[in-house]
């Protein structure tokens, strides 16, 4: 009898340990991660968390040495979940600024909310949208510089090129 309380105390111990642990990504391939935590301890390759509410989703794969919470509900850690949540030298903080709200990701991508403002900044941004209304609603219809535009009023049918701009809106090549 006491060998068999032994053995079920352990089995308690050893599951109570396993409900949160701080770990790292040793390893991610097809949507899971291996995750350790110094001890000796490793995963099998398990679930990475994502915020989802609805219909939104918000996921980024975490990269080798992200840190994070092993949250095993059971005490089996091959049933856990690994939340990316804890900033370290290589995976610092995206902001530790009060009232801003940035997504930095790889090759300097960041999106950032600040005072009213959003900047983004990328290599390269499309917006893939049925319509686009800078400033609000019912503005007026925009072009660029150098675009070529049919001019109401003038008796010929050619077009012509635009020769001056919006002071609020502007547009690179």
């Amino acid at each position: 009898m006491l060998d068999e309380i032994k053995t079920r105390l352990a089995e308690l111990e050893r599951k109570t340990g396993n409900f949160v642990r701080k770990a790292k990504v040793a390893s991610y391939s097809d949507g899971k991660v291996v995750v350790e935590d110094g001890s000796g301890f490793k995963s099998a390759p398990v679930t990475q968390a994502s915020i989802t509410s609805g219909e939104w989703q918000i996921d980024a794969p975490a990269n080798v040495g992200a840190q994070g919470f092993l949250f095993c509900q059971d005490g089996e850690t091959e049933n856990g979940i690994f939340f990316p949540c804890i900033p370290s030298g290589d995976n610092p903080h995206a902001s530790a600024e009060g009232g801003t709200m940035r997504l930095k990701g790889p090759d300097g991508v960041v999106v950032e909310i600040t005072g009213g403002k959003l900047t983004i900044t990328c290599t390269e941004a499309t917006v893939n949208a049925d319509k686009v209304s800078l400033g609000g609603e019912g503005g007026k219809k925009v072009a660029r510089v150098g675009d070529m535009v049919a001019v109401g009023g003038i008796s010929s049918a050619g077009l012509w090129p635009i020769v001056e701009g919006s002071s609020k809106v502007f547009a690179t090549d």
